[in-house]
């Protein structure tokens, strides 16, 4: 903006794009599931004691939303289109069919990772999401959890989850097939990743 010589005021249009609205319910079981947590793009929210939630500002087209329990477990992913505001939209987060815990160690060194990124699900979603990079990956069905301290894990799985993809910076990424029957809890699983050769990009 410029003031020319001898002007006091200088009136400007601001344009401020609103973006869209996103609001409706969180539940699991068919309960409000007060205190979910809700991401799409840099847009966070937590829902309320019922469940109810309101994200604004968003991009109009495809979008990704994220959604997890209020301590962040049971993490799921739900795409939609937005063109329009919507108002009322209901998401159901899956209860788990199974689930999956272990440790993450380096396969050389048997040392503990932190950090890696586990992701579940049918056979041909993860390995379109390996295949194109976890960022842009079609993530709608998918359960993802990250080792913590000393490695360890634990993965709830949903229905026709039969393969796991396990990466962390500086690794081979690795993909590991699925065989659990619904209700079942595997403990145990040990993942070696192998260190990526030094002249090679992050994986």
């Amino acid at each position: 903006m410029t003031v020319e010589r001898g002007m006091t005021e200088v009136f400007v249009e601001l344009p401020f794009e609103r973006g869209l609205r996103l609001s409706g319910q969180v539940v699991e079981n068919d309960a409000p599931l007060g205190g979910a947590m809700l991401w799409v793009g840099d847009a966070e929210v937590r829902a309320d004691r019922e469940g109810l939630f309101a994200l604004e500002g968003l991009e109009p087209g495809p979008n990704q939303v994220v959604i997890s329990r209020p301590d962040l477990t049971g993490l799921q992913y739900q795409s939609i289109d937005l063109q329009t505001d919507l108002e009322g939209v209901r998401f159901e987060l899956e209860s788990a069919t199974a689930t999956v815990a272990g440790v993450v160690v380096d396969a050389e060194t048997g040392q503990p990772l932190d950090d890696a990124s586990l992701l579940a699900g049918d056979a041909a979603t993860i390995g379109a999401i390996a295949a194109g990079g976890k960022d842009n990956g079609p993530l709608a069905g998918v359960s993802t959890a990250y080792s913590e301290a000393a490695g360890h894990f634990m993965l709830e799985l949903r229905a026709n989850a039969n393969r796991l993809w396990v990466t962390n910076d500086r690794y081979e990424s690795a993909q590991i097939p699925l065989n659990i029957t619904p209700g079942e809890h595997l403990e145990g699983l040990v993942i070696r990743l192998q260190p990526a050769p030094p002249d090679a990009p992050d994986q």
